[in-house]
């Protein structure tokens, strides 16, 4: 904790504005504390987050403008925003409306049985009458129950804008503190989509199925895994956990969080109209009975999830892998364009299609000119993944027999560290042998890198080979040889093979073209 102790803050009236300093929580940024306005002689909440650049102060100004411009009674208010160098160091601080009661997350916390509907209709309600008044200029980013405040009449009201960014723009432009809370975040929040009234809306829905159940809907041992709930598995069903929950505020949070943002409400007031049609409680034989149905439903599916989520990861990465190869063949295609407008008689003929029913392996681009042609294919990168789990059981096993015990863990593979995606070739026919071009890699940038980028490996023989001739920038057609070179050439130098290992540029491919066309 910081030392406040007989501290006093310059504020916009008096120079020694602000004291009688006490702790009340600490967040992922900072530290707030409650305080004493000498001029109003009222009780006001105070946040220091530590600056290191001049660029973090004023980023921090920014939020801090954004949040002061909000005046409403679902609104934490801003009072004021400046910076102070203290013992602990250098601090942006602002000054906020004093709620005396806690946040929503320690009222769940406390809680022994989930939320009633009536609480949680209310709740919900006091989001949604302040989002749409602040969506006029700002979406949130970061609601979750620790950024709601529970105030003395028992409404919500919300604080924390630090994440705000005006509606429409870039989800991953600046602020200090990063792009959402991981358990609440929408689908598009993490794949860097524009900033809409809708990513709010998703965050709400997980709020609300919070306070109904007690719990999260996903939970994961990392971001990553958490990511691919929200992009992929489905909510769980709230009857599953309890069966006195009306229907309609069921599909309400059923819309609440759909994957497309287009699938949510139009606006925070749609919510409020829906809202207000919910009754406050199940009752109805008709109800009642629906309930029952639901919760049966939901316990055989239950044995399904698992399985239903793994075809939903596969089926969004054959997506992606189509997305990733269709501009792929757009760029080929550009260039087969741009070939041809330069030759009078014979063209070059590109067959570029790609068909979005295929498995991505299944795909082929091929571009002919006379008696040559460039092929561009991908390999079942589930051959890879079988090799790996072989290579690693049967590491494991003869450490078994050689020991007695296992030694050490079997490195990843460098397929598995540079998170490939899609595997692939592209080389020109009669040329060399083995063919003249490069094998291609679909690979992440980091774990948040949803899309990937398209990197070559250019193979080339050794002198080591004892080869009068020595092969250079050919490609490898089999799956298993590919991955076997790819590895070792990764970890030596010494080898009958080497490897350039780039990001695949324009030169790349119009090298390709110069072999076709000569």
């Amino acid at each position: 904790l910081m030392n406040l102790t007989n501290t006093e803050l310059p504020g916009p009236q008096n120079p020694a504005q602000y004291f009688n300093f006490q702790f009340l929580d600490r967040g992922g940024f900072g530290e707030v504390y409650s305080a004493t306005d000498r001029v109003t002689n009222t009780p006001v909440a105070i946040k220091f987050v530590p600056i290191t650049t001049p660029e973090e102060f004023t980023l921090l100004q920014h939020e801090a403008q954004l949040a002061r411009a909000l005046t409403h009674d679902k609104i934490v208010t801003t009072y004021y925003f400046s910076q102070i160098n203290l013992v602990e160091g250098e601090f942006a601080y602002t000054v906020m409306e004093f709620v005396a009661r806690s946040g929503l997350h320690k009222l769940l916390s406390q809680l022994q049985d989930p939320m009633s509907v009536e609480q949680c209709i209310k709740y919900m309600m006091d989001v949604c009458e302040a989002l749409a008044y602040a969506h006029e200029t700002i979406v949130h980013r970061d609601l979750k129950p620790r950024n709601l405040l529970i105030s003395d009449n028992d409404h919500l009201k919300i604080c924390d804008f630090g994440l705000s960014k005006r509606v429409y723009d870039a989800t991953r432009s600046n602020t200090l503190k990063g792009w959402g809370t991981a358990s609440y975040m929408a689908p598009e929040a993490w794949t860097g989509q524009k900033n809409t009234p809708a990513m709010d809306f998703y965050s709400v829905g997980i709020i609300a199925y919070e306070m109904l159940t007690g719990k999260l809907p996903f939970t994961g041992s990392s971001e990553i895994e958490l990511r691919d709930h929200h992009l992929f598995s489905p909510m769980p069903s709230i009857a599953s956990t309890r069966n006195d929950v009306p229907l309609l505020l069921t599909e309400i949070i059923g819309k609440l969080t759909q994957k497309r943002a287009a699938d949510r409400y139009a606006s925070a007031s749609d919510i409020l109209h829906a809202l207000r049609s919910v009754p406050q409680s199940s009752n109805s034989t008709y109800d009642s009975l629906a309930q029952m149905a639901a919760h049966k439903k939901n316990k055989i599916d239950e044995s399904r999830l698992a399985e239903e989520l793994k075809i939903s990861q596969e089926e969004a990465k054959r997506k992606l892998s189509h997305f990733a190869i269709g501009n792929l063949a757009t760029q080929l295609s550009h260039i087969v364009k741009q070939v041809n407008q330069n030759l009078e008689n014979e063209k070059v003929n590109g067959n570029l299609e790609v068909d979005e029913r295929a498995k991505p392996h299944e795909i082929k681009l091929i571009i002919d000119y006379f008696d040559k042609e460039i092929v561009t294919g991908f390999f079942p990168i589930r051959r890879v993944e079988k090799h790996i789990t072989d290579f690693k059981a049967n590491s494991l096993e003869y450490q078994k027999k050689s020991y007695g015990m296992v030694m050490m863990t079997p490195e990843p593979s460098y397929f598995e560290s540079d998170m490939v995606q899609v595997a692939g070739y592209m080389y020109v026919t009669n040329t060399t042998q083995p063919p003249y071009g490069f094998n291609l890699l679909l690979r992440k940038t980091d774990p948040n890198d949803i899309y990937g980028e398209w990197w070559v490996c250019l193979f080339s023989e050794h002198v080591l080979s004892k080869k009068s001739e020595l092969v250079s920038d050919f490609a490898f057609t089999d799956i298993i040889k590919f991955f076997k070179e790819f590895e070792i050439c990764r970890q030596t130098g010494t080898h009958v093979y080497k490897i350039k290992y780039e990001k695949l540029d324009e030169h790349h491919i119009t090298s390709l073209f110069k072999k076709l066309l000569t």
